[in-house]
């Protein structure tokens, strides 16, 4: 009796089986798609080095990079880009770092009364929502402000504007082009980027100069480097998220100097902070294949030939939407 029934189950099940080859084979293709970016960097060898300020002295189109190209955690990221713009305003002696401690410290960030672009703006505006009354950023204030879903929204939004003004200004500049991203019902296509050769070697020169600072053999040069030069090179550091090696460096030069130059900012790059997003991604991609399913065997149990090409299209949206997101 049983084997007359799965005798009869053989075709649902094949059925079933076939929907979720094509649900691997979509997905596959989708993240071959996305990944098309990043095969024009090519791996930088670690003997190269590059001993000037790379990315047209500007954090901005280092993060961009780092962003679209490499293999950084994009939290982490964020996270670095933060530091960069608090190390670069306090050595314009526009905001003022206090190191309370070895592992602490405060940032006033005064009035914001000195020329920043709009994103720049909105950033430190951000910065000043989190420090409160007191006008003073604290260690891990950002983290604990980002706890709530809505505040940490706040700054991802930031982020994701710097880089869309970027995105627009290098278009601009004619330093790439771009194949815009295009929307559909629920889900949208990869942005397709491709770097001019002037771009391409900006990136190199990042991971050159990466080399550089993290490469002890080279000190004895970098003894004759300005303080200057150093301040630059501290604020790529923090982009690079190499600032602790550097500070040890930095320190073995200019001993006087180093304590208040490079510090650590922390956001929701945390344990539980991680956590919280691989849940919400599981989240998405479980309602999704569970609507695949769910319609996948209506049409197989009502057998009404409608559904077969809505079954196609909510699937190969769901799986794209939970892939993109």
């Amino acid at each position: 009796m049983y084997s007359f029934e799965l005798l009869l189950l053989m075709p649902i099940i094949g059925q079933i089986v076939f929907y979720l080859f094509l649900l691997i084979l979509v997905g596959l293709i989708i993240s071959l798609l996305k990944t098309f970016n990043n095969r024009q960097i090519k791996k930088v060898d670690k003997n190269y080095y590059y001993r000037d300020i790379p990315c047209f002295n500007d954090i901005n189109v280092a993060y961009w990079l780092l962003y679209k190209f490499s293999d950084y955690d994009k939290n982490i990221l964020g996270n670095d880009l933060i530091g960069a713009y608090l190390l670069k305003w306090h050595l314009n002696n526009n905001v003022e770092i206090n190191v309370v401690n070895k592992n602490n410290y405060t940032v006033d960030l005064k009035d914001g009364s000195w020329d920043m672009n709009p994103v720049e703006k909105e950033l430190y505006n951000f910065l000043k929502e989190v420090s409160g009354n007191n006008n003073l950023l604290e260690k891990n204030e950002i983290k604990n402000y980002c706890s709530l879903d809505g505040n940490s929204f706040k700054l991802k939004w930031i982020f994701k504007k710097i880089l869309d003004e970027t995105t627009l200004e290098l278009e601009r500049k004619k330093l790439i082009s771009v194949v815009p991203s295009k929307n559909y019902i629920l889900f949208k296509t990869q942005e397709k980027i491709t770097l001019s050769s002037t771009l391409l070697d900006e990136y190199t020169n990042l991971m050159g100069l990466k080399n550089f600072l993290l490469n002890y053999s080279s000190m004895n040069e970098k003894e004759h480097i300005e303080v200057k030069l150093w301040d630059s090179y501290l604020i790529f550091a923090n982009i690079l998220d190499i600032a602790d090696k550097v500070k040890d460096q930095f320190k073995k030069i200019y001993p006087d100097l180093a304590s208040n130059r490079i510090f650590e900012v922390s956001f929701d790059n945390t344990i539980s902070g991680y956590f919280n997003t691989f849940y919400k991604q599981l989240k998405i991609r479980f309602i999704s294949i569970l609507l695949v399913t769910i319609i996948v065997l209506a049409s197989i149990l009502f057998e009404k030939n409608i559904m077969v090409p809505i079954v196609f299209i909510v699937l190969f949206a769901s799986i794209a939407y939970s892939l993109y997101w």
